[in-house]
């Protein structure tokens, strides 16, 4: 089985004149099948408004789903495992988007989704996420 684990780090900077949160995110997700490494990655961005975790969480789940069609294991059941309960409810559907700095990003994977044949979304406590 193919299995894309995802995470995200978001770190705040004392608040900027608009009130809005700005700070750091750093991601990074691994796609492995049956426990061997396929591919990893990771990346940051900083952001002077709207940073949060759930953004970081997005942006690691987004460049996972990426790299799985590069890869071309579309017709493989794919397990995402993250330990963001709110992004693997978000898209299993289970819980609404509300966040204005999430809509494009959840539209997004949810378009990169639709290249899978088969999903099973894992949320897993934080703990158990290390790698």
């Amino acid at each position: 089985m193919i299995t894309l684990r995802f995470d995200g780090l978001f770190r705040g900077i004392p608040s900027n004149h608009c009130g809005r949160k700005a700070g750091v995110m750093c991601y990074g997700w691994l796609i492995s099948r049956n426990g061997v490494l396929l591919a990893s990655g990771h990346g940051a961005v900083s952001r002077g408004k709207d940073a949060t975790s759930n953004v970081a969480e997005y942006l690691a789940l987004i460049e996972g789903l990426e790299a799985l069609i590069d890869l071309g294991v579309s017709q493989q059941t794919v397990k995402i495992c993250g330990d963001s309960r709110c992004i693997i409810d978000q898209m299993r559907g289970a819980a609404a988007v509300n966040a204005p700095s999430m809509i494009p990003l959840h539209d997004k994977a949810a378009r990169l989704v639709q290249h899978f044949r088969k999903l099973r979304w894992n949320w897993m406590p934080r703990k158990h996420n290390k790698e």
